[in-house]
C-alpha cells in the first residue's frame, strides 16, 4: 500500500495533470470516445501479431446494438512486399462491468474477453488487456507517442501487474521497411 502511494505521488510530482494525459484507470471509460482509428504502439508477441508493422484498430459504434466492430490492421513485410492483413470482430460489454470488459467476437463460436485497464483524460492514449494477464496492448490515436507519455503509460501497466520487459513496440514506419 506504501510502495503505491509513493509510485501515485512521484506520478503527480513528475507529470502535470493539468494537461490532460494523466491516466485514468478507475472510472468507467466513455464507450462514444473509443470510436475512430487507433494505433498500436506496443503489445505482448503473439503468433497473430508477428511481424506486424503499422497495426492499428478501428473501433465502429453499432447503432442500436449496445456494441461496436473491431477492424484489426496489420502490414508484413516478406520478399521486399508489403502484405495488408485484417480481422473483424462484434464487441459487446460483459454485463455487470460497465463499459470496461468487453467480449469480441471475431468469427462463431469463438470469443475473446478484453478489458480498458487505462486510458487518457483526454483519451489520446488507451490500454487494452486480457484479464489474465496474458496480453496487453498500448493504444495511441497517434502513430507514436511521447517517450513522457510512454514512461507514465509503462508506470501505469506495471502497477496493473503486467511485465513492462514482454513489451514489444510496434514499427509504425510503413514507408520506410
Amino acid at each position: 500500500m506504501k510502495n503505491r502511494l509513493i509510485r501515485i505521488l512521484a506520478l503527480l510530482i513528475v507529470f502535470d495533470p493539468c494537461q490532460g494525459q494523466f491516466p485514468d484507470t478507475s472510472s468507467e471509460p466513455d464507450i462514444n470516445q473509443w470510436s475512430g482509428r487507433w494505433f498500436c504502439i506496443a503489445s505482448y508477441p503473439s503468433r497473430r501479431s508477428r511481424d506486424c508493422r503499422c497495426s492499428t484498430t478501428e473501433i465502429r459504434m453499432i447503432p442500436l446494438e449496445n456494441g461496436f466492430s473491431v477492424i484489426n490492421r496489420c502490414s508484413r513485410y516478406k520478399n521486399q512486399v508489403f502484405r495488408l492483413t485484417s480481422s473483424t470482430g462484434k464487441a459487446k460489454p460483459v454485463k455487470g462491468y460497465g463499459n470496461t470488459r468487453f467480449r469480441v467476437r471475431y468469427f462463431w463460436p469463438c470469443h475473446v474477453e478484453y478489458q480498458i485497464t487505462g486510458h487518457a483524460a483526454d483519451y489520446s492514449w488507451a490500454l487494452v488487456g486480457q484479464t489474465e494477464k496474458k496480453y496487453v496492448w498500448v493504444f495511441s490515436r497517434t502513430s507514436y507517442v511521447t517517450s513522457d507519455t510512454y514512461d507514465i503509460i509503462l508506470r501505469v501497466i506495471a502497477d496493473q501487474g503486467y511485465d513492462t520487459e514482454s513489451l514489444v513496440m510496434t514499427p509504425q514506419n510503413c514507408d520506410n521497411p
